[in-house]
């Protein structure tokens, strides 16, 4: 575990600009300070990279932090209180700088290069807590209501993650207004990924709920190619997808499909097969629309025999040269990655428990800085485990023995992180709780 350690000490050394905040960016009065703006921030990153469940939690954390803590800027000891106001009082928008600059950085050294694609790949997808607050505190926060019982609030917000990476990576996210939805959201934070990350990649891609004729052309007109999932919401162009490619999946090979057959989370025996047209490009309303893709899953049945487990359709802008049949099959997996890689992995129980925690701060601008928190916190663990670790072995080394790693790196004394030395009974003792 030793030279864990030592390179996450190093990983984190060489992103120290991106994970150091501002001291002139405190909105604070100058009376009455007892700690620095950037100690509050790295004291809440560092809490949040160790899975912290709560804010009382990060206080007593911080009292054991360690040489490597201090290195970043986390004071001895800090409380609930005032790592509260920073999360309240922190612009958003500073902290968002600090997410996009940690990205910025990955892209010049080479981390984020497309791995099994030619061109850089990009998903959005809406994240919508369960987690019921009392009071509607922002503008962000949708009220609800059903059959008549109480009202309550739920934070959502848009994130876009990197998804043809080897490992994927939240690039930005936006809070959704209360009164809108995630397709009328799209613009801005598409825009927003242009001018932030527009070299970084060549296709967006997105579920049924951002597909929209004004989503799509937005995205062609900007010289990108979308991906975009196909259902009620549009109803002539499923219906005619459908008449279209059902029966072609009826009477011919599949244009692509797995190697093989392989075992989804749930323990199902499963392979995907995928069907293209071409006969609907120009639709009206949608001039730029040039594919069409029918993805059918199948399913082992324990007699040996096959049934359909899944049909999903999606319609790109892309052309068949750039976009072949293979490459969408890649693509269209790649893009949950998102839900299953990034939503799926912050909403695990055992490590950010996001879906069900309640946030840090939840008033002010508490609820959209946990979050962007967050997304820093995911992408440096993302990137230790899957990029800086050189050992295959290592890079597939589960959560929880990386969440180990970075424990006893906190709170390793000064002398052991100098030299990189340590007996296991030493390391033993200076996690906490031994």
């Amino acid at each position: 575990m030793t030279r864990k350690i030592t390179a996450f000490k190093y990983f984190l050394r060489q992103r120290r600009c991106a994970l150091r905040i501002d001291n002139t960016t405190d909105p604070r009065d100058r009376r009455g300070r007892r700690y620095t703006w950037r100690s509050l921030f790295a004291a809440n990153l560092i809490g949040m990279m160790l899975c912290a469940r709560s804010l009382r939690t990060l206080e007593e954390l911080s009292e054991d932090f360690g040489a490597l803590a201090r290195g970043l800027g986390a004071p001895a000891k800090v409380g609930r209180w005032a790592l509260g106001n920073f999360l309240r009082l922190a612009k958003s928008s500073v902290l968002l700088d600090k997410l996009h600059e940690l990205v910025r950085y990955e892209l010049r050294n080479k981390s984020l290069t497309p791995n099994g694609l030619p061109f850089g790949v990009v998903a959005i997808d809406g994240k919508q807590d369960r987690r019921k607050l009392a009071e509607r505190f922002t503008d962000f926060v949708q009220w609800v209501r059903h059959d008549g019982s109480k009202p309550y609030g739920l934070h959502r917000v848009i994130r876009v993650a990197l998804v043809s990476s080897a490992v994927p990576v939240v690039l930005t996210c936006m809070e959704i207004l209360g009164k809108t939805n995630e397709a009328a959201s799209f613009k801005e934070i598409f825009c927003r990924l242009v001018s932030l990350f527009g070299s970084a990649f060549q296709l967006i891609t997105g579920d049924a709920g951002f597909c929209t004729a004004a989503n799509a052309a937005l995205v062609d007109t900007a010289n990108y190619g979308y991906l975009f999932g196909l259902k009620e919401n549009q109803p002539t162009l499923l219906e005619e997808a459908r008449r279209v490619l059902i029966p072609e999946a009826r009477s011919r090979v599949a244009d692509a499909m797995d190697p093989g057959w392989e075992t989804d989370s749930k323990g199902r025996t499963i392979r995907r097969f995928l069907w293209v047209t071409h006969d609907m490009a120009g639709w009206p309303d949608w001039e730029h629309l040039r594919q069409v893709f029918l993805v059918r899953t199948l399913v082992r049945l324990d007699d040996g025999s096959t049934a359909v487990l899944d049909e999903r359709l999606f319609v790109t802008n892309m052309t068949r040269g750039m976009l072949t049949a293979r490459r969408a099959l890649l693509v269209i997996r790649r893009h949950w990655r998102i839900e299953n890689g990034v939503f799926g992995t912050l909403d695990r129980k055992d490590l950010w428990a996001e879906d069900t925690t309640l946030g840090w701060s939840v008033k002010g601008e508490g609820l959209m800085n946990t979050s962007i928190l967050t997304c820093i916190a995911f992408n440096l663990l993302s990137l230790f485990r899957g990029v800086h670790l050189r050992s295959k072995v290592n890079r597939q080394a589960k959560w929880l023995r990386v969440l180990r790693w970075l424990v006893a790196a906190f709170y390793l004394p000064a002398a052991a992180l100098r030299t990189g030395i340590l007996s296991e009974q030493a390391e033993q003792e200076c996690l906490p709780g031994a």
